[in-house]
């Protein structure tokens, strides 16, 4: 992934943050965006938004890593609601793309968390077709993960 996608991955997150921040509903204003290529290489880890509190700040870049890591160790699977284990710790919110790529953020709920990846890669061409969108939502029961791509693709 070259320097030009990232910075398209980055101006997509920020656009359509404060969409994921009405749809989370608390008063959260952010957390951390993980970026894998398909072999599993993380590519990015970037605070989107804001997160005051340091430990959930901490907690939040861990939780992106480890969705996108675990994703990326299970390549038949298209999101990390198939592995989600919460006595673990292991949470929703990473997807992988019709292209391999995996996108993961913590922050919000873990379906917003999902919706928010989900839209970033999509905003970014990265092949998140409607049919892949209802693929990721079957598994997680996400009844945001279409909402979110109601938004107009030119932010």
């Amino acid at each position: 992934m070259n320097a030009e996608a990232i910075s398209c991955i980055v101006f997509a997150a920020n656009s359509i943050l404060p969409r994921a921040c009405k749809l989370d509903g608390r008063d959260r204003k952010g957390g951390y965006l993980c970026v894998a290529e398909p072999d599993g290489k993380i590519v990015l880890v970037m605070l989107i938004g804001e997160v005051p509190d340091l430990e959930k700040a901490n907690l939040f870049k861990t939780f992106c890593q480890e969705k996108a890591t675990r994703l990326a160790q299970n390549p038949e699977h298209i999101s990390s609601w198939q592995t989600r284990d919460v006595e673990k710790k292991q949470y929703g919110g990473a997807v992988r793309t019709g292209k391999g790529y995996i996108y993961s953020f913590s922050g919000f709920t873990e379906e917003v968390d999902e919706s928010f990846s989900a839209r970033v890669a999509f905003q970014n061409w990265d092949d998140m077709s409607i049919e892949h969108r209802t693929k990721i939502a079957g598994i997680s029961g996400n009844r945001y993960l279409i909402e979110i791509h109601q938004l107009p693709k030119n932010l």
